[in-house]
């Protein structure tokens, strides 16, 4: 069990807040292992029980940092394609395709929000989440939801990477799981909304 409780205050030696992904990502897969070896070890059930509850409460912590980093990453891909999108309507666009990266469909849709509001353009978004998912998000308008219905533009495209899903003309959602289709993804996004809405 001292061998344990060890390992464990070796995990948890730094701070939860101050860390960077790369070591929340380490301590928490550390908190894993280490339970699977605490579960697998021949010691009382009292010091099991105790050595658990500790490595729950630091894995706790350790999510809590993960999810604050998640939303500052998430942040900062809304506000690159809200400029990107002001960019695209200033040039004249009524669309603007965006590709951010490991963002995950939750987030692409307060992207995709912030967009819409901020620059009244419809927004394709896709993102590449852990390097084998695609998750994608199209947002029209009212104004222009019958000349590009959200939920087919999406269809359209999930086609190029092997995905599912759905929605309605104004807003749908979906991934896909092949990522090398994501060049093609992307032109026939961009290639959709030209052919219904203009622009470039």
């Amino acid at each position: 069990g001292a061998a344990l409780q060890s390992r464990l205050a070796e995990l948890t030696a730094s701070a939860a807040g101050e860390a960077a992904a790369g070591e929340v990502e380490a301590t928490r897969k550390g908190l894993t292992a280490l339970k699977l070896e605490v579960d697998a070890a021949t010691t009382s059930v009292h010091v099991k029980v105790a050595l658990r509850d500790s490595i729950a409460a630091a894995d706790r912590e350790w999510l809590k940092r993960a999810k604050q980093l998640s939303a500052g990453e998430a942040d900062r891909a809304a506000a690159a394609a809200v400029a990107e999108a002001r960019a695209a309507a200033d040039a004249g666009d009524k669309f603007v395709v965006v590709q951010v990266d490991d963002v995950d469909g939750k987030a692409l849709q307060t992207l995709a929000q912030k967009v819409v509001k901020e620059s009244g353009l419809a927004v394709f978004a896709l993102s590449v989440v852990d390097g084998d998912k695609i998750a994608c998000l199209a947002s029209v308008p009212k104004g222009d939801a019958d000349a590009l219905p959200a939920n087919s533009w999406l269809q359209t495209v999930l086609a190029e990477v092997n995905g599912r899903g759905g929605g309605r003309p104004a807003q749908a959602q979906g991934s896909g799981t092949d990522v090398a289709g994501l060049p093609k993804a992307l032109e026939v996004a961009r290639a959709m909304a030209t052919e219904a809405l203009g622009g470039r």
